[in-house]
């Protein structure tokens, strides 16, 4: 897998974990996506940058124009790098969002978070059946104590 393929895939995931549907674009000839995001009823095209050097305003202009294309209400440069000033300057008035490695960092520990969160309801569910199964008057007493609430 090519280094953009993979950082895709990243991406992918880390959006899921956020609460995102996502869907991953044909590889080439992708009108200027690379990922289809939805949450809420809203859609945004993303394209991804993994570059070791600043992200230029040809990538505000590829998210622009997925947005049109797509019919998306948002677009976004998502990059493990950072931003030319060109590509800060161009993305303002055309309401292009711009994610560098900073926030991506913040995101994805806010991913790996969320990540646990379906085990943990697992496991406080089991957690109180076995109370319930062990102790003999365990569904009395959580009843009550649901009732006082």
């Amino acid at each position: 897998m090519s280094r953009g393929a993979d950082f895709e895939a990243k991406l992918a995931r880390m959006y899921r974990h956020l609460g995102y549907r996502v869907e991953r674009t044909q590889a080439s000839n992708d009108h200027g996506a690379d990922l289809l995001l939805t949450k809420h009823g809203r859609t945004i095209a993303v394209q991804a940058k993994s570059y070791a050097k600043p992200v230029g305003n040809k990538a505000v202009q590829e998210a622009f124009a997925a947005q049109a294309y797509y019919g998306t209400r948002a677009a976004w440069v998502v990059t493990d790098s950072t931003f030319t000033a060109g590509a800060i300057a161009q993305a303002k008035p055309c309401g292009v969002r711009l994610v560098d490695g900073a926030e991506l960092r913040v995101l994805r520990r806010k991913a790996r978070r969320r990540r646990w969160l379906p085990v943990l309801g697992v496991f406080a569910c089991a957690a109180l059946l076995a109370f319930c199964v062990l102790n003999p008057q365990g569904a009395a007493q959580l009843a009550s104590w649901a009732q006082a609430r």
